[in-house]
């Protein structure tokens, strides 16, 4: 459940994962935080008629949709939108204008297939080379309503698969955007509320709506440094003096994604940008009392 409190969401999350270490090691599994699997291709362990169709869309296109679902792991950060419409549009131009600096400092996947990949992050680099109309960013179209931003995104994305009952979906192979099977049908009919619906929920940008904020460009990381992601993240978000504060530090990293993705903490550029940032959102941490295990993260 949503908790109020970077200390409070963290020691859940924390609880959580001994639970779950302990009981991976009971079978003998040890568990790693690391954002793309370095091994070989492992078989898909979700059988269900979703995954089915994503795969099959994925795979008329190109090998990354399968590293993606089978390979890939990120910290996910949810933050609120806030209590006014005012404060929801700020966190949405907040979390992509900060997105590259957390996917550049939080990068965690250097490998590929036992290698070094050139990349910092092989998994953002993975994600955008999936179906860059559906995981690329949602906010580069120049419209500055996150409302219209979102709805153009989605209107422009291509539709995955169509539901044709609980049981049966089916991939669309051919293109054919949003826009279009509204304006136009399909063989399979036209889409009703509830098929747009579901068509949002196949969209994987690094910031996406879900009635709050998924913060999707982080690489999972190992105990302690993923509880520094999650304070980061939400203190540049969601604290307005922090946010301000930290503004112009991050405003030459904006939208450079792959420079993130290829160099991390490397750029100079985006270690500028991290070293100034930290330390407004460090303050921010201390000033709101957030818990020490936290801040020493």
């Amino acid at each position: 459940p949503p908790l109020r409190g970077i200390g409070p969401a963290c020691a859940a999350i924390a609880a959580d994962a001994a639970a779950l270490t302990t009981a991976a090691a009971s079978h003998g599994v040890g568990l790693i935080g690391l954002g793309l699997d370095p091994g070989p291709a492992r078989p898909r362990c979700i059988d269900s008629p979703r995954y089915e169709a994503m795969e099959a869309y994925f795979d008329a296109q190109c090998t990354a949709g399968r590293t993606m679902m089978r390979s890939t792991a990120a910290l996910q950060v949810n933050v609120d939108l806030g209590p006014t419409a005012a404060d929801a549009a700020h966190r949405w131009h907040r979390a992509h204008d900060a997105g590259p600096l957390l996917a550049a400092a939080f990068a965690n996947s250097p490998l590929a297939a036992g290698a070094p990949s050139g990349w910092r992050s092989r998994r953002l680099a993975n994600w955008t080379d999936v179906d860059e109309c559906r995981t690329t960013a949602a906010d580069g179209n120049g419209e500055p309503d996150p409302v219209r931003q979102w709805a153009d995104y989605a209107l422009a994305a291509r539709v995955m698969l169509i539901r044709r009952d609980e049981s049966r979906f089916v991939p669309i192979l051919e293109p054919l955007t949003l826009a279009d099977w509204i304006a136009n049908g399909h063989e399979l009919g036209f889409p009703t509320l509830d098929d747009v619906s579901y068509h949002f929920t196949t969209l994987f940008p690094p910031v996406r709506p879900r009635g709050w904020l998924e913060m999707r460009m982080i690489d999972s990381l190992p105990d302690p440094w993923w509880r520094a992601a999650v304070a980061v993240t939400t203190t540049l978000v969601c604290d307005d003096t922090a946010a301000c504060a930290a503004a112009e530090a991050i405003a030459p990293t904006r939208g450079r994604w792959l420079d993130a993705a290829r160099h991390g903490l490397g750029h100079p550029d985006l270690a500028d940008a991290a070293r100034d940032a930290f330390d407004v959102a460090l303050e921010a941490m201390v000033r709101l009392g957030t818990d020490a295990t936290t801040v020493m993260a």
